[in-house]
């Protein structure tokens, strides 16, 4: 009797044990459809954000040519220009800029206040036209507005996505719009923009691959103009779970972050697609 009182303690401890051991494998990755709505967003907000038709922050800047600049814009032709209006067409078809081609076409229109020597108000308006950046399709219309320099010291821009929306190289299709504030944090005082580095906060939502709604807040996202991919800062992804992308391209820019779901931490690489 003791002897088979022993062997179901045995089986019992063992079953234990086992469960425990599942238990604790299951907490430790965080789920595939996670990394894939990690990923879909950090590629989303990569990728508009690398789309800018300015060649710098500011006026000065843009009417510099510098050939030892990271890239020069495509091919554009003025399409109309009026009195505190000029409208452009971008053709970025066999453009590269960060190591991915582009195609397809960008409508821009530009408007600034008249009377008045003060970069402040001066809008800027990008519609994509069947456009293409490494392969993924953007839609939308991106407006970005400067607003001076709010404390005396820092240039910012409002910056707004509408009716975003970006196909993946595997079909997956995510829409995005936010709203944000860029703040140039360093480079604005020398005539490059190779140099410049902003800090980005705000607001987003979107619709995800499976048809979930989320929103997203960008905290303190640092964005260097010689590298693709954020040097710093988080997004908080809500929409059924939590999702905190943490970024860290370093020194070499690297496409990588983490991301921590219900206290599990994962790194990503933020330039790859999950079916």
């Amino acid at each position: 009797m003791k002897k088979v009182n022993l062997i179901l303690a045995m089986g019992f401890i063992s079953a234990s044990a086992f469960i425990a051991s599942c238990a604790k494998e299951s907490t430790s990755s965080i789920a595939d459809v996670q990394v894939k709505n990690a990923q879909d967003n950090a590629i989303a907000i990569t990728s508009f954000e690398n789309v800018d038709l300015s060649t710098a922050s500011s006026a000065l800047k843009a009417d510099i040519v510098d050939s030892t600049d990271i890239d020069s814009l495509p091919p554009c032709k003025i399409t109309h220009m009026g009195k505190g209006k000029i409208e452009k067409e971008f053709n970025f078809d066999g453009y590269s800029h960060g190591g991915k081609g582009h195609s397809g076409k960008i409508q821009q229109t530009i408007t600034y206040p008249i009377d008045s020597t003060k970069e402040e108000g001066k809008v800027e308006k990008m519609h994509f036209d069947n456009f293409k950046q490494g392969g993924r399709k953007l839609e939308g219309t991106k407006t970005i507005t400067y607003l001076g320099k709010p404390d005396g010291i820092h240039s910012e821009w409002e910056v707004k996505l509408d009716s975003g929306k970006i196909t993946l190289k595997n079909g997956v299709v995510v829409t995005f719009s936010y709203d944000i504030i860029r703040k140039q944090i360093a480079g604005d005082s020398t005539l490059t923009k190779k140099d410049d580095v902003f800090e980005i906060n705000g607001t987003g939502s979107g619709v995800n691959r499976k048809g979930i709604a989320y929103t997203v807040t960008t905290t303190n996202l640092i964005k260097a103009n010689d590298c693709r991919y954020f040097k710093s800062g988080t997004v908080t992804y809500v929409s059924d779970k939590t999702i905190v992308t943490s970024y860290n391209s370093g020194d070499n820019c690297e496409p990588s972050a983490t991301i921590t779901v219900d206290g599990v931490v994962q790194t990503i690489n933020i330039d790859i697609e999950k079916n």
